[in-house]
């Protein structure tokens, strides 16, 4: 869909007298020369742009089209502080809302871009024989333009408004679908919408797509046939761009203002009472709804302060009463609630079940690929239920392994920063008892002839290799024996 451009020439009328051109503004001098440079180029290949246009002239156009389209990826070429200097010299241009009056006067600035660019779109579809080629570039510098955040994210109300508005009727407009590559065309009007709903500024975008919602015939979303269809079908881009929004709201909402949406919503359920719906699939009401249940998850109780722009009370046919979106916020903290309190609880509570519990846990220990996690289960299990006797799990595994478990216990007490292990010292008091120790005294005992003929062969071994050169060794070896026994 997007051909590359290639380096256009600047028309011959772009010379030396062209620089006067540039007015003097507040931050002129403190910009740098590249961003001065880019400035007027930009201006230079929308006024072009703007007399191809006026002239029909689309085959000239499509250069100044491809000039607009390297100068903004010249754009991404600058650093930051030209960047920021750039947008606040566009943003600083006051436009008299006629693009034709600012073109003549020399006052470009960001909205102007996105002026001519929406214009030569509108333009090359009026023509009975569509020119291809300056749709395609122009859908091209589009996007080049929307893929900036810096640039999208500073166009006015009056811009966004625009572009959303214009890209949405063109997906359902007829004319494209009269166009050979129309099928290419649509996906390229697509993929802009989508970059500009990821680029553009949040809350006006919402701000615009909900002002629809609301502006919009019931009727339209209600009824499955209607005698404009076409009106049906923008409206269903509408609600499309809405819930790719609210899909994405929970990562969204802290760039946004999250206090002024809730208001908007608050409007469109005055506009539109949900009792007014009932029984009826109104597919906005639905989408609100879900925004509004994930705005809730997200900020529990919390909502409730951010609806300071919502009022406390107003007046219905039954007196006064909550808003609408109010008394939804409290449903929805109210079920959260309940829900909260009617699940079961996950802990075991009967002595059966702890015994299990218990059982599982030392299955954990057993295992070498969660043992670690095991001993901190059996660490928080005994810190929960000090009564509960764990001896029996204990003595059905050896003392080395009795002796490993004692010190991941130790160490889950000392990061815990339990002073008092009273505890872990009731489930392993036999440990510490003399009786323990003793029997253990009597085991090393047991093993130490064993342990010293092992010793002997392989000194024996090593003498007849190395020429007996262990034999002091093997003397002090059989000495710590002796004091063993």
């Amino acid at each position: 869909t997007h051909e590359v451009p290639p380096t256009p020439q600047l028309p011959s009328r772009v010379s030396s007298a062209m620089t006067p051109s540039l007015p003097s503004r507040p931050l002129a001098d403190e910009i740098s020369v590249a961003t001065s440079k880019f400035i007027l180029q930009l201006r230079v290949h929308v006024e072009d742009l703007h007399d191809c246009l006026v002239r029909g002239a689309f085959d000239d156009a499509v250069v100044s089209l491809k000039g607009i389209c390297l100068s903004l990826k010249d754009f991404d070429n600058l650093g930051e502080e030209e960047q920021k200097s750039t947008v606040a010299s566009f943003m600083a241009v006051v436009s008299k809302g006629d693009l034709a009056l600012d073109v003549r006067q020399g006052r470009v600035g960001l909205r102007s871009v996105f002026e001519i660019l929406l214009r030569s779109l509108e333009r090359a579809l009026m023509e009975d024989v569509v020119p291809i080629r300056c749709l395609k570039h122009t859908l091209n510098t589009m996007h080049e333009l929307f893929v900036s955040k810096q640039l999208c994210r500073n166009a006015d109300v009056a811009v966004t408004r625009a572009v959303m508005k214009n890209l949405l009727a063109l997906l359902v407009d007829p004319r494209i679908t009269q166009i050979e590559d129309c099928s290419l065309i649509l996906k390229a009007i697509n993929q802009l919408v989508f970059a500009f709903l990821d680029n553009g500024n949040l809350d006006m975008i919402f701000t615009f797509l909900m002002q629809e919602m609301q502006q919009s015939d019931p009727a339209s979303y209600t009824s499955n046939t209607g005698e404009n269809g076409s009106s049906r079908s923008y409206h269903d881009m509408v609600m499309r761009c809405v819930v790719r929004m609210v899909k994405s709201i929970g990562s969204l909402a802290s760039n946004m203002d999250v206090p002024a949406l809730l208001n908007h919503i608050h409007l469109f359920f005055t506009a539109h009472p949900p009792t007014r719906y009932r029984g009826v699939d109104f597919l906005p009401m639905r989408i609100l709804k879900t925004l509004v249940n994930e705005l809730v998850k997200k900020y529990g109780a919390e909502i409730e302060s951010l609806l300071f722009k919502v009022p406390q009370t107003v007046d219905s046919a039954n007196g006064t009463q909550a808003p609408t979106i109010r008394s939804y916020c409290a449903l929805i903290l109210e079920k959260q609630q309940e829900a909260r309190i009617a699940r079961p609880s996950t802990a075991p509570s009967t002595s059966s079940e702890l015994t299990v519990a218990l059982g599982r846990i030392f299955q954990k220990i057993g295992s070498s690929l969660t043992s670690k996690e095991g001993v901190r289960d059996l660490f928080h299990f005994t810190q929960e239920h000090p009564d509960v006797n764990i001896q029996p799990h204990l003595k059905q595994t050896s003392e080395r392994f009795q002796t490993y478990i004692q010190r991941g216990l130790e160490e889950c007490r000392i990061e815990a920063g339990i002073s008092s292990p009273s505890s872990q010292r009731r489930a392993l008091e036999h440990h510490d008892s003399p009786s323990h120790f003793a029997a253990r005294l009597q085991a090393m005992k047991a093993k130490a002839p064993q342990i010293a003929e092992n010793r002997e062969n392989m000194t024996s071994y090593s003498s007849n290799v190395a020429g007996g050169d262990h034999a002091a060794q093997l003397a002090a070896l059989k000495h710590r024996l002796a004091n063993l026994r």
